[in-house]
């Protein structure tokens, strides 16, 4: 009895020093009860030379002075709960015991207000994502997914480029061909301060497979709304990534794709800097602070509003990136 008490006043004082929601604590500390406690003894993180601009993190949240750093307002942040990705779950269910359970937070629209008129003039957006570590039943924490449309008078759809700055990321890429249909399906494996090109005609989620919160900036077209309905209406991504054993993958086949017996290429590994080389860019890898870069180089971005220029001239896309 005396144990349970002083369990709790320390989950209570859990709650009091991360400011987050009751039910998004408790749920951690039932899939991760030594990273409930790890975060109470956790100090205001300082990331500005991680990230480029003066952003801190305490808890699962990002703190910046609100002086010279802009932050769109509506998503300050903006989350994503249970509830809310509950159509892509492998076990929706389990979104009725904790609906309101915070699975990430992102941080749209982020920059210096000094930097403002130049990120604009080029139609650009930059993004923070903060996602903890967890399950969700059987899966490994994840974003919801979504594709891009595609450019007024072409067959590219918009690309999209993100660098790990704290924790691993998988990228879940999937490719569309013609008839609507996934051909292509590429997991991408990017560590810290590495950089990830979401490539024209791939639909992506974002999974955290590790014990430890990942953050990941992008730069992205700001003339565009993502679009979340296909992975809703086939109840996720071509496959799901299950915990097996302590802190292994199985990657299992979504069934609602019903091209998934008639895949032509079965899933895919690469690491981010292997993908990178597909495409013309430079030394965009190892570029340090993809803020500070982006702002100081938007030339180098514009493959963001102009995607053919990430490819050798009269080069296709055809099958994905293989």
């Amino acid at each position: 009895m005396r144990k349970d008490r002083i369990k709790n006043l320390l989950f209570l004082t859990e709650v009091l020093m991360t400011g987050l929601s009751l039910n998004n604590l408790l749920y951690q500390q039932w899939m991760y009860p030594e990273f409930s406690l790890r975060r109470i003894k956790e100090t205001e993180i300082d990331f500005s030379k991680e990230i480029g601009l003066p952003v801190s993190k305490k808890g699962d949240l990002l703190k910046w002075d609100e002086s010279t750093v802009y932050v769109d307002p509506s998503s300050n942040p903006s989350t994503r709960t249970l509830e809310a990705i509950r159509e892509v779950l492998y076990s929706p269910d389990i979104a009725d015991e904790y609906p309101h359970r915070i699975l990430y937070y992102m941080y749209r629209d982020v920059h210096k207000i000094v930097d403002e008129s130049l990120i604009r003039k080029d139609g650009l957006r930059y993004d923070i994502t903060v996602i903890p570590p967890g399950k969700i039943g059987r899966e490994y924490t994840k974003t919801a997914g979504h594709y891009h449309p595609k450019i007024s008078g072409t067959n590219y759809t918009y690309p999209e480029v993100y660098q790990v700055i704290k924790g691993e990321a998988l990228y879940l890429l999937q490719h569309l061909n013609n008839k609507g249909e996934v051909d292509d399906v590429v997991v991408v494996k990017a560590k810290e301060g590495e950089t990830v090109i979401i490539p024209p005609g791939y639909g992506h989620v974002t999974i955290n497979a590790g014990r430890e919160t990942l953050i990941m900036n992008n730069w992205v077209s700001n003339k565009f709304q993502s679009i979340y309905e296909p992975y809703k209406e086939k109840k996720g991504a071509a496959y799901y990534a299950l915990v097996e054993g302590v802190n292994g993958i199985r990657w299992v086949v979504n069934t609602n794709y019903p091209e998934y017996k008639y895949f032509q290429h079965k899933i895919r590994f690469i690491d981010a800097a292997d993908l990178l080389k597909k495409f013309i860019l430079g030394g965009i890898q190892g570029i340090g602070p993809a803020y500070i870069f982006g702002v100081g180089n938007l030339d180098a971005l514009i493959f963001l509003n102009e995607p053919w220029r990430l490819f050798e001239e009269d080069e296709l896309i055809q099958g994905g990136v293989s």
